[in-house]
């Protein structure tokens, strides 16, 4: 068995890029790990609860900024060449830059209003819009070397953001002694330092020159991202609804410990999303050469594979955050209750990761967000209803509503391109 497994490591250029992929995440992980713990000793539960609940704002700003149009690169970047490639881009970048000026007249004009609503001050708030858009060449080039099959340039660069990060969040809130403002002032002055990196990185290769897009690339970019807007924000409404409704009814020292437990769920997470970044553009290149069986029993391999290896993932995360609180941060003691159910949440989470990218290929990103967007309407509904009871209840809703999304996009991801039974169903698809 472990010979058959070595075989196909070194035969399959998908794996042993999410391999190398797997190295850096572990090591990147390994840094947000670390940073995490320390800052579970040195900020009180309520600053840690106020730092996620900063985070929350920087992923609902990172669905907007963009209006979901920075998937449309990588969707067109086997299809044009670095020309075409760098108009899409000027005009996302365009997109984006609107989208922030629109963010920060709302921050500014309804200052009273959105600091009630985010926990925060309007200072923040604006810190955090012009994070997410310096982010977006940060992103925009990792990108670009995932999809050049460039894992060890991707992994490089993760290591000298998070390290940064790492360094100048040490700098501000433990040197300094900032609390919760010293992460939120490391992660911006990181963001303008990678923009400028990344802008130079991307001119460099070719895919950012200034060139004026005409109006059919505005046209085509938003006409793909904007219906993928209800879809990127189930994320928000599934986590960050539930933080904001935590802190609503039990304040930010019991959100710390939800959140801090949910936080070591990347553990898990960390080898789904590195794996599904070489796998998605394997996948991608694979089926552009037609339905053949060979293909399918390689990529059914895959599956049955990495579905073992996310199982085990998960069983030693559970034993891990167990003797982490026993041993180092007893104080969360408390928080034990959630370790099963997020990090259960987290394993369906790597499975749908599995199946996902054949809806995206074979455009079926509408079903997609009906099954997403509906499952985490409901999860926001009874998430309202019941956590005021407990926030175990939130812990258990996250696990079933995963499970859910998990169970429909296999379904209609074999129904699509079927690999469940593809010795039974070798019919061609469209």
């Amino acid at each position: 068995m472990v010979k058959r497994l070595l075989d196909l490591f070194q035969k399959n250029l998908s794996i042993k890029n999410g391999i190398i992929f797997t190295v850096f995440a572990t090591l990147n992980n390994g840094l947000n790990f670390l940073l995490t713990l320390i800052l579970s000793l040195y900020l009180t539960k309520e600053d840690f609860g106020v730092l996620n609940l900063f985070l929350t704002f920087i992923l609902i700003l990172t669905i907007l900024i963009s209006l979901g149009t920075q998937s449309f690169f990588s969707v067109i970047y086997f299809k044009k060449n670095k020309v075409y490639l760098n108009r899409i881009l000027n005009s996302i970048m365009a997109i984006s830059a609107v989208t922030l000026l629109i963010l920060i007249a709302i921050s500014l004009l309804l200052s009273r209003q959105v600091t009630l609503l985010v926990g925060f001050s309007t200072k923040y708030q604006l810190l955090g819009v012009i994070i997410c858009f310096f982010q977006l060449f940060y992103t925009t080039n990792l990108e670009v070397y995932r999809l050049e099959e460039k894992p060890v340039k991707y992994g490089l660069m993760t290591m000298g953001w998070l390290s940064l990060n790492f360094v100048l969040t040490l700098y501000f809130c433990i040197a300094l002694k900032r609390g919760w403002y010293g992460r939120a002032d490391a992660q911006f002055i990181a963001a303008v330092i990678f923009f400028f990196i990344n802008i130079y990185f991307l001119r460099k290769n070719g895919y950012l020159h200034l060139s004026k897009p005409g109006k059919s690339h505005y046209l085509k970019t938003l006409k793909f991202g904007l219906p993928l807007i209800p879809h990127n924000s189930t994320v928000w409404i599934r986590q960050g609804f539930d933080r904001y409704i935590i802190n609503f009814y039990f304040g930010p020292g019991l959100l710390g410990s939800y959140s801090f437990i949910y936080n070591f769920t990347g553990l898990i997470m960390m080898v789904g999303t590195a794996f599904n970044s070489t796998n998605s553009v394997f996948i991608f290149k694979k089926l552009k050469d037609g339905n053949k069986e060979g293909i399918r029993e390689a990529l059914f391999k895959q599956i049955r594979i990495m579905t073992m290896i996310f199982l085990g993932l998960t069983i030693m995360a559970i034993i891990l955050i167990y003797l982490l609180i026993e041993l180092f941060v007893p104080k969360y003691q408390s928080a034990v209750i959630y370790i099963i159910p997020l990090c259960l949440a987290a394993f369906f989470q790597c499975i749908y990761y599995l199946f996902v990218n054949y809806l995206f290929f074979f455009n079926k990103t509408k079903t997609l967000m009906y099954i997403t967007f509906t499952i985490s309407v409901f999860h926001f509904g009874l998430s309202f209803l019941i956590t005021r009871y407990s926030v175990a209840y939130t812990a258990y809703l996250t696990l079933f509503s995963n499970f859910l999304i998990c169970i429909f996009v296999i379904y209609y991801s074999n129904k699509t391109f079927p690999l469940l039974n593809y010795k039974n169903n070798l019919s061609v698809i469209d």
